[in-house]
């Protein structure tokens, strides 16, 4: 399970034309859990997310992504106290093993 932020989405991005980001609620208050999906990303890899906010700079251990469409879905608990602005960027491994940045999701912790 991974642990993450509550958030309110301001912006997504993709990086490179490739998979895209999401959080839903758009709002999520602090303690609460939210949805961080994506599709787009090239299968069989690994996702890995950095996440970076006022107090946290950290990145996630890869996940494995085997589903045939590239799309994903995890449940996300909002576990920080510190309220500002807040970016997920995923990342996947492609098959020579680099890491590739793929899309950016940008939201405030409320």
């Amino acid at each position: 399970m991974l642990l993450a932020v509550a958030a309110v989405v301001a912006s997504t991005g993709q990086a490179a034309g490739k998979g895209g980001l999401a959080i839903d609620p758009t709002t999520v208050a602090r303690g609460a859990t939210f949805e961080l999906s994506g599709c787009g990303y090239p299968t069989p890899t690994s996702l890995s997310f950095h996440v970076v906010g006022p107090v946290v700079d950290y990145f996630t251990a890869g996940e494995p992504l085997t589903a045939a469409d590239g799309c994903f879905s995890q449940t996300w608990t909002a576990w920080w106290s510190e309220a500002g602005d807040y970016s997920i960027t995923s990342y996947y491994r492609d098959a020579k093993g680099s890491t590739r940045k793929v899309a950016v999701v940008k939201f405030s912790v409320t």
